[in-house]
């Protein structure tokens, strides 16, 4: 730091002083506002230093590792508690029970609509180009192989296997492999049937399929995987996931198989791809009896990733439940905190066949989940000879992901490598003989295998993804308005007020306020001045360091008992003392204490400044998910705890409280374009709804706020599904809530707490103009205040801290 900052933060506190004191002698307030502002722009907000500094980074991270590592234990325990096979049965039901409620309710499917646009016939066997019914709006795009045969003998006998194939995030349907699969097992009397999983291929969400759709360079292979990000976001706002749709889809694909009278009910054979597409095979084959053999690649047990050998002590050592990553198909919620780890979704299959896989070198002899699956199969073996330990097989490649294609078993679905030990499972346990698979089938130029068509656009009517969450999400809340024995038109505010908490609570998580401790207080005040500084780490019952600094005009120029206004915001203090340093002078000078809080994840506790799709807090978000938290819930606690500490002072007002929730990020304009490939530099600007979302769910379970503030928050959690480009971040999610209500509709709960709005952004971070917001929030029976860029805040708040108690 160069002398003159150092200088300038010295003089900081001595031109606030001046300023508050100016303003109390009556010198006009536009004369000192400037060196009010500044010395409150100047301000050093950094409670900690140094290696105090450091671990406070580490904080939020430490406590989710704390945390995994208590499930895994907990997971250890109950697994060393199942001593049979009817205490596996118990266990087996309790964890796929928990894990069929995690995915998110679908309607139950119609009836089966299949429509085949193209075929082609190529020596024994013919592949048709097909289109099937997912749920009301959603078609599934599809290949299926069958043998080319006008032999009818065998039909009635359903004799004929049928392999469903699951393909990788890495490309869709028709890929070379998938090609070769199909026409290797039809060859050999199987039907084989390819689809595209939801958001890849002829089912994507978003435009960008070739070079030509976008001026700049970007990664066309990967937009499809990319933009499992977004979708994945989107899923959880209607209380769904992306994994159980992709779940949902490969039923329906079983659905087809055995709605043809040629195929063996006995030999459904499901294969999960290596990345990516392991992961909804496990879920499906637990969750669906039908399927009676199933190889998840890289899903269960160790990953590619894992460095070999694997510890003396993996059995205690081994992190089962794996980590929280911006790919939600693995990291399924709630998986952490209702025991259904990866390797119990696999074991789940069992007595069936089961080959476990994976792409990479293993490392069979410590591998603590292979002996749990050993031991489940031997169970099933002890109480039927039919099921025996040869129903359970695996496959794995050499080297590892770090190597090079020629130094280790690269694959973008399933290699041939992996393939030869399959054959072997399938020839003992579905009777396919003889099969060649020798990488000499012809592919297929891959618009030859697309199955839709305009014709078929114009009979269906496909609905876009987003159109079909929110329609879904509707329902479910007018259902569940509906089942509720009040009605909502005559319901007292009061009423509405908790039925409402109740719903948020059971899907933010842990949201009580907890006990607070100081750690360490520094307070800083001059003689002259009228304003007191109170540097503070605070610390809450769950071992939660939370930095925070109050501002308070000293007691002997203003009521003994301050009112208080608390300000959260995803950009943290220190940007909030520079950004907002006019209103909070302004606050000040009326005699309001304002106090700023860096939560978990914020400010001083931010473990990095990214905040898109690979971020560390779009990690932890994931995380808190499978440990089944909210990280909006969580923070949620952390702003309560301190306006709980803020309210057992003596020197403030309990009875005078507001809250403000500021967002400090630009927003793109009207004309911006959202639609832009992910994985550029240059992409459109991400908003920040946590100031406003938090201030509106602590006014709601706090009855102490008087008054709520609101600047550059969203306007309605619906309009991100508007377009299939997401530009809120992860960590603001909760899953399930346009599954029960909005934002206006939690505004509407507050009967007369004054709210004040400003600048609300839509779904593309892009500013909402106040009649669209007005017909909505209307709609919703709430009545914001809308301020604009005239409006004094600082005298909205003074004026609603002191109107009459009704």
């Amino acid at each position: 730091m160069n002398a003159s900052r150092r200088q300038l933060l010295r003089q900081a506190p001595l031109l606030l002083a001046f300023g508050i004191f100016a303003f109390c002698t009556g010198t006009c307030l536009a004369d000192e506002s400037a060196q009010i502002v500044e010395a409150l722009r100047t301000l050093d907000a950094n409670v900690l230093q140094g290696d105090e500094a450091k671990s406070l980074r580490e904080m939020w991270p430490n406590d989710v590792r704390r945390r995994r590592q208590a499930a895994n234990e907990r997971s250890i325990a109950d697994w060393r508690s199942v001593q049979s096979l009817e205490d596996w049965k118990r266990y087996r039901e309790e964890k796929t029970e928990r894990l069929a409620a995690s995915l998110g309710n679908i309607a139950p499917p119609g009836e089966l609509k299949i429509h085949i646009t193209a075929s082609h016939s190529a020596d024994s066997l013919r592949v048709h180009n097909i289109l099937f019914n997912s749920r009301p709006g959603l078609w599934i795009s599809a290949n299926l192989y069958e043998p080319a045969t006008d032999d009818k003998s065998d039909v009635a006998e359903r004799t004929r296997p049928g392999i469903l194939i699951c393909h990788s995030h890495h490309t869709p349907k028709t890929h070379g492999e998938l090609q070769d699969m199909g026409q290797m097992w039809a060859s050999r009397g199987s039907v084989v049937l390819v689809m595209d999983q939801i958001g890849h291929g002829e089912r994507r969400t978003h435009t960008f399929a070739s070079e030509e759709d976008f001026p700049q360079s970007f990664r066309v292979s990967r937009q499809d995987y990319y933009f499992r990000y977004d979708n994945g976001i989107q899923f959880h706002l209607a209380g769904e996931s992306l994994i159980g749709q992709i779940v949902y889809d490969l039923r329906r694909g079983v659905d087809l198989l055995l709605s043809r009278p040629d195929v063996d009910p006995q030999k459904i054979v499901l294969l999960g791809s290596v990345a990516g597409g392991g992961d909804p095979v496990a879920v499906t084959a637990a969750l669906d009896k039908r399927i009676k053999v199933v190889a998840p690649f890289n899903f269960g047990g160790p990953q590619p990733e894992t460095r070999f050998p694997l510890p003396a002590d993996a059995e205690l050592a081994f992190n089962y439940l794996g980590g929280g990553s911006w790919e939600s198909t693995r990291n399924l919620r709630r998986s952490a905190a209702d025991g259904f780890a990866p390797w119990a979704i696999v074991g789940s299959v069992a007595p069936r066949g089961l080959i476990y896989a994976h792409e990479f070198a293993w490392d069979r002899e410590h591998d603590p989940v292979w002996r749990r699956l050993q031991q489940i199969y031997a169970w099933h073996s002890d109480s039927d000879a039919s099921n025996d330990t040869t129903r359970l097989d695996w496959v794995h490649g050499y080297g590892n992901v770090r190597l090079s294609s020629q130094e280790a078993s690269h694959c973008t679905h399933i290699g041939r490598h992996h393939r030869e030990r399959i054959h072997q499972a399938l020839q003992r346990w579905c009777g396919i003989n003889n099969v060649v698979d020798d990488g000499n089938w012809p592919r297929r130029d891959t618009k030859e295998l697309l199955a839709w068509t305009e014709a078929m656009q114009t009979e269906l009517h496909p609905q876009p993804l987003q159109a079909v969450l929110l329609d879904a999400a509707n329902t479910k809340r007018l259902s569940r308005n509906a089942s509720s024995p009040n009605d909502e038109a005559s319901s007292p505010p009061a009423a509405s007020k908790a039925k409402l908490r109740t719903t948020l609570k059971s899907l933010l998580g842990s949201i009580e306020p907890q006990p607070v401790r100081i750690v360490q207080r520094r307070t800083e005040s001059w003689e002259s001045s009228e304003v007191e500084y109170e540097f503070l780490q605070l610390e809450t019952a769950t071992g939660i360091t939370l930095p925070t600094i109050l501002l308070k005009p000293k007691s002997s120029s203003h009521a003994k008992r301050s009112p208080v206004a608390l300000f959260v915001s995803q950009s943290g203090k220190a940007d909030l003392l520079r950004a907002k340093s006019k209103q909070i002078g302004g606050l000040l000078q009326r005699g309001i204490a304002v106090a700023f809080c860096d939560l978990r994840g914020v400010g001083e506790t931010s473990p990095d400044n990214g905040r898109e799709r690979q971020s560390y807090a779009t990690s932890l978000s994931s995380s808190e998910l499978m440990l089944g938290e909210t990280t909006v819930g969580l923070r949620l606690s952390d702003a309560r705890s301190i306006l709980r500490w803020l309210q057992s002072r003596d020197d403030l007002n309990s009875s005078q409280m507001a809250i403000c929730g500021v967002s400090l990020a630009p927003t793109n304009s009207a004309e911006a374009t959202l639609a832009v490939p992910r994985g550029i530099d240059d992409r459109p600007l991400q908003s920040e709804p946590l100031g406003g979302l938090l201030a509106l769910l602590i006014a709601l379970y706090e009855d102490s706020v008087d008054a709520v503030y609101i600047e550059g928050g969203l306007s309605h959690f619906a309009s991100v599904l508007d377009s299939p480009y997401v530009t809120i971040p992860h960590d603001v999610v909760v899953p399930g809530l346009l599954a029960s209500t909005d934002l206006p509709e939690i505004a509407g709960a507050f009967g007369d707490t004054p709210i004040a709005v400003h600048r609300l952004v839509d779904g593309g971070n892009r500013l909402a103009t106040e009649d669209s917001s007005r017909t909505i929030y209307t709609a919703a029976k709430a009545s914001p205040q809308w301020l604009d860029d005239t409006s004094n805040v600082a005298e909205w708040i003074f004026t609603k801290l002191n109107r009459p108690t009704p």
